[in-house]
């Protein structure tokens, strides 16, 4: 068994074995499971962003513009896009968003910046980048790769 305890603004592990590595590995991957669980058992929980103020926010200067997300801006969330690619023994994909004519990259240099995506872009971003991890995909800082031949026909 392991179990975490969350004191203060850190957590302790402590476990059945005696060699404290081996409790903090288990503590990991019993996170790890946790999160796959509330994932795939739990819907998302619906934002509902605070009423807004009128006038200008405090921290704003006069003058000053804002831009606004596209869920401020009531403009339609982007629609993800995965491209996938083989590479000899490499089954490869990246994601990019669909923007007016043309592709933004999703993730890496030149990607959207987080702050400005909508709820709904966020979740696809999230789920994306977990399914790729349970599919035996590992992210390179370009693209999601995977290098084991076996599993490519599940995505052809």
């Amino acid at each position: 068994y392991c179990v975490i305890d969350f004191k203060g603004s850190g957590f302790s592990v402590r476990g059945s074995l005696s060699d404290d590595e081996k409790n903090a590995a288990f503590a990991v991957a019993g996170l790890y499971e946790m999160e796959e669980l509330i994932a795939d058992e739990i819907s998302p929980l619906k934002y509902v962003p605070p009423a807004k103020k009128a006038g200008p926010e405090p921290s704003q200067k006069e003058g000053s513009e804002r831009s606004e997300t596209p869920a401020e801006s009531g403009k339609p969330a982007r629609r993800l896009l995965l491209a996938f690619k083989i590479k000899r023994d490499v089954l490869s994909f990246s994601a990019h968003w669909r923007e007016g004519g043309g592709l933004v990259p999703a993730f890496g240099k030149n990607s959207v910046s987080s702050l400005t995506l909508a709820e709904g872009e966020r979740e696809s971003l999230i789920r994306a980048a977990s399914f790729a991890r349970k599919a035996g995909f590992v992210y390179n800082g370009k693209c999601y790769e995977c290098s084991s031949p076996a599993k490519f026909p599940h995505f052809c």
